[in-house]
C-alpha cells in the first residue's frame, strides 16, 4: 500500500494478462489494498486480456460484498460498520 500512497500507477498492466494492481488484489483476497487502489482512482472495470474485471472476479471469488463496502465508503464518504 506504501506504493499507492507514493502515487504509484493504479493502472499498470502485467506483461502477460494485462492483470492490473487492482484486479490482484481482488483475486487475492486483500480487501485493506483494494479499499486503498480504489480510493486512488484504480478503474474497477478495467479488464485484463480474457475480459475479466476486478469486479467480476469478486464476484467469482465471494468477496463482493468486502468491495462494495469500500467503494461505498469512497462515493459517500461512510464506511459502514459490517463485518467483511
Amino acid at each position: 500500500m506504501a506504493q499507492v500512497r507514493a502515487g504509484a500507477d493504479t493502472g499498470a498492466r502485467m506483461r502477460g494478462d494485462g492483470s492490473t494492481p487492482l484486479l490482484l488484489a481482488v483475486q487475492g483476497g486483500h480487501r485493506a489494498v483494494v479499499a486503498a487502489l480504489l480510493a486512488a482512482g484504480a478503474d474497477a472495470n478495467a479488464p485484463r486480456k480474457d475480459k475479466t474485471n476486478p469486479l467480476a472476479l469478486a464476484t467469482a471469488v465471494s468477496i463482493l460484498f468486502c468491495f462494495c463496502r469500500a467503494f461505498f465508503a469512497l462515493v459517500t464518504g461512510h464506511c459502514p460498520a459490517l463485518p467483511c
